[in-house]
């Protein structure tokens, strides 16, 4: 008895606000072709995770590229440049490849990646994150998300 209980209390407490990959501190939709911005304040002096939460469909194999700069005040503390494929780290020089809840059917490709993560930061800092993400002309969008967890 003991047992199931911890487990339903681990299931509780581990589940609340949390998506597999930490706790959700901002998510940015983002329109391929199009510059975004999205503002982030740290919520601790660690590190912060970004990630790519994505719904694309794609005659062939789908592509998402484009540009990610993190700044504090105006100064850069990252550049990452995105090139999205299945089955490689959405980042171009990072060797992890950590997704989940990935699935692919038919042209329909589905998931949320780790792409990379912030510097840390003293927390309460406003970190301004930017980018252009564009699909291949065969791959058409149903979302394409930016979330930062802490």
């Amino acid at each position: 008895m003991r047992i199931g209980l911890a487990v339903a209390v681990v299931f509780v407490l581990g589940c609340s606000g949390m998506m597999g990959y930490g706790e959700e501190i901002s998510k940015t939709s983002i329109s391929s072709g199009a510059p975004f911005t999205a503002s982030v304040v740290t919520i601790a002096d660690q590190p912060h995770q970004l990630w790519l939460n994505y719904d694309l469909t794609s005659a062939g194999d789908f592509e998402v590229d484009g540009s990610l700069e993190a700044k504090v005040g105006g100064k850069s503390i990252g550049q990452w440049t995105l090139q999205h494929r299945p089955g490689q780290p959405p980042i171009v020089g990072e060797t992890s490849e950590f997704s989940l809840n990935t699935y692919q059917l038919g042209d329909r490709n589905s998931g949320t990646v780790w792409m990379t993560e912030l510097p840390a930061q003293p927390a309460g800092t406003t970190v301004e994150i930017t980018g252009t993400w564009t699909a291949a002309p065969n791959t058409q969008v149903s979302i394409l998300e930016l979330i930062v967890t802490d």
